[in-house]
């Protein structure tokens, strides 16, 4: 049986690199203590629209194609944070994230109509609702983190607009993922 080559893939949304920055500056000091979480680098930061996990490349196809399509169809959209929040949960983070406003109604707009669209051209998708956020940490293992205490270090609101988004490639190693964008998306 021949071995099938696959990527991790997911969609994502590009955050502007003054956006990164004033998230960046914001975490300075939180990063400067002992939070007992490993940062997301600044390149990194972006806005999760669909996980697709490993992926074959007619899959591949499907997924650019429907891409494309959308960025030809849609414009840029705005969005504000909402605060810091963990996932799976705050008694037990494992992923600290800044939340998106629910009044990024733009936001929401895409992802369903781009799953909508995936879903009708038979990629199958995970059922978990989709929870708009920027993963800005995680947990190093056996650490507990004081939930509490950052929210007070990180006292950011911002607000941001969203111009491109991206195909990108997730490739596991033992200090962390790395991203390597495969294609970009003007809206």
């Amino acid at each position: 049986m021949a071995n099938i080559k696959t990527k991790r893939l997911f969609a994502a949304l590009l955050l502007p690199a003054d956006t990164k920055q004033k998230i960046n500056t914001a975490l300075g000091a939180a990063k400067a203590g002992d939070t007992g979480l490993g940062w997301v680098k600044e390149s990194m930061l972006h806005i999760t629209l669909e996980f697709f996990g490993d992926t074959d490349a007619a899959r591949e196809k499907v997924i650019r194609d429907i891409l494309q399509k959308f960025a030809k169809q849609h414009s840029r959209a705005e969005f504000a944070t909402a605060g810091i929040s963990a996932f799976p949960n705050e008694s037990a983070p494992r992923v600290l994230v800044l939340l998106l406003q629910p009044a990024s109604q733009g936001l929401h707009r895409w992802q369903h109509k781009i799953r909508t669209e995936l879903i009708q051209n038979g990629v199958s998708l995970s059922r978990q609702p989709w929870r708009p956020h920027i993963a800005i940490g995680r947990t190093r293992a056996g650490r507990k983190v004081d939930l509490h205490k950052l929210k007070q270090l990180i006292p950011l609101e911002l607000t941001s607009r969203i111009s491109r988004y991206a195909l990108i490639e997730s490739r596991l190693r033992a200090g962390g993922a790395e991203h390597k964008i495969l294609n970009t998306y003007e809206l």
